[in-house]
């Protein structure tokens, strides 16, 4: 199933970008998006995961489990400092391309333009 969305999500950015091009750059922004959206939810997963696993250790009475989920917690929340730095640079990054997208279509107004003025130079 996921191949298949994936497939469609590709096909969609695709038929989107026929009319202006740049279809890799539409292709690249598209999946950076989905790169970032993959990123929160598995750190979202694994916050839940430490959540978890530090409540059940705390229903148990072996000291040294709960000693070692609790430094897990910790080191979880590290992590998931890591992540969420990380989330906002790819946020960044994806905004780059964008602002690349962007120049390229101007670029292609420019050439468009130029070459209607050439095309009435040449008529006169």
């Amino acid at each position: 199933m996921e191949k298949a969305s994936k497939a469609i999500r590709r096909s969609g950015v695709r038929l989107k970008s026929l009319g202006g091009g740049h279809t890799d750059l539409n292709l690249i922004i598209s999946e950076l998006k989905d790169v970032r959206q993959a990123a929160k939810a598995f750190m979202q997963a694994q916050s839940t995961a430490a959540q978890d696993m530090l409540k059940w250790s705390g229903s148990d009475d072996n000291r040294a489990v709960q000693d070692i989920i609790s430094q897990l917690a910790e080191l979880n929340c590290l992590w998931t400092e890591v992540q969420k730095e990380f989330t906002e640079s790819l946020k960044d990054y994806k905004y780059q391309f964008e602002i690349i997208l962007e120049g390229e279509k101007h670029v292609d107004q420019a050439r468009n333009h130029l070459i209607a003025c050439e095309q009435r130079e040449n008529k006169f």
